[in-house]
């Protein structure tokens, strides 16, 4: 499947938390490249955005999460500019009061999934992995 395949599928599919939600959207395609599972720690541990934050709390903020799911597949972060396919943690616009998402590369722009669904626009990565 390709990352354009991926993205256009993920907008038949609607947001549920610890199913499908900001971090298992990245963290699904991350499967398709045959490491493992950057959401093992905390899938089935959460099933509400209530109980998503308090992890992500936990963890140290939504970079760290993605930092020690990514390490627990032997995926480092990488420097330079984006590639088509690559994963990131993303800044959100100003008016999210600064938060950060999950999102992957589509070439041009990052998809991120939001509540009302896919949404791609251009944004800061924090961090980016892509695949071995």
């Amino acid at each position: 499947m390709t990352v354009a395949e991926y993205i256009a599928h993920a907008t038949t599919r609607r947001w549920e938390a610890g199913i499908w939600d900001c971090c298992c959207f990245p963290a699904g395609w991350v499967l398709g490249w045959g490491l493992g599972d950057p959401m093992a720690r905390w899938r089935g541990r959460y099933s509400s955005d209530a109980e998503a934050l308090a992890l992500i709390d936990a963890a140290g903020g939504l970079e760290a999460l993605w930092l020690l799911g990514m390490a627990d597949i032997g995926c480092a972060p990488i420097g330079g500019e984006p590639q088509a396919g690559d994963v990131a943690v993303i800044a959100l616009p100003a008016a999210y009061a600064g938060d950060c998402i999950g999102a992957i590369f589509n070439g041009k722009r990052w998809a991120a999934l939001a509540h009302g669904g896919v949404v791609v626009a251009r944004a800061e990565a924090l961090r980016v992995w892509r695949r071995p």
